[in-house]
């Protein structure tokens, strides 16, 4: 947990942890610069507060600058923002690959399962050359397997959004699918030189 701290992580690893905001790291009103960080298979937990369950990965909240270079965020799972979950933050992602997240499955069922790869809500986004690759938004509703922007200004340049999925899973059933299997979003982002494929 990074609060109003700031903090850089170099060739770091954080793997296999559970929390309610943030299974990986929370950063909060704090910058986080990370070079080849690998972010894998930690959870967001279901709680009683309205961000409870959200950021698998990692969690931004009124972060004024996180920087993403290189590194891995994958196989993390919430109920909203699978990868990555950032509110009213500005992030930075180059040359990520953001793969194999999950949100709205199992204990998250009954949540609206935003964002596999990435939410983010009232924010400043900037994605360059960065891949969002099987990621899979499921729930109750469901928008952007890969990414959701909700009211952000971004801007999406090269990279890719490869064989991402939203829609409403229940087992053995793929039923009700919903907006954006890549991309979801409620904003103008500009996007330039992106491949979209198989979503």
């Amino acid at each position: 947990l990074l609060d109003a701290t700031d903090a850089a992580l170099i060739d770091c690893v954080v793997a296999g942890n559970r929390a309610v905001r943030g299974g990986g790291v929370a950063v909060l009103q704090a910058h986080l610069m990370a070079r080849d960080l690998v972010v894998r298979a930690n959870v967001a937990e279901v709680g009683p507060r309205d961000q409870d369950g959200h950021g698998g990965g990692l969690f931004l909240h009124f972060s004024p600058g996180t920087t993403l270079e290189g590194g891995l965020i994958a196989h993390n799972k919430a109920g909203r923002g699978g990868g990555i979950y950032a509110e009213d933050s500005a992030l930075t992602l180059e040359s990520v690959r953001v793969e194999s997240n999950r949100v709205g499955q199992g204990d998250f069922l009954d949540q609206c399962g935003e964002g596999g790869g990435l939410y983010a809500f009232a924010g400043q986004i900037v994605l360059r050359g960065s891949d969002f690759v099987d990621n899979l938004a499921s729930g109750s509703s469901t928008r952007g397997g890969g990414a959701r922007l909700v009211l952000s200004k971004a801007r999406i340049r090269g990279g890719s959004f490869v064989g991402n999925a939203a829609g409403a899973f229940w087992p053995d059933t793929w039923r009700y699918p919903s907006d954006g299997g890549g991309l979801s979003s409620e904003c103008s982002p500009g996007v330039d030189g992106v491949l979209f494929e198989g979503n």
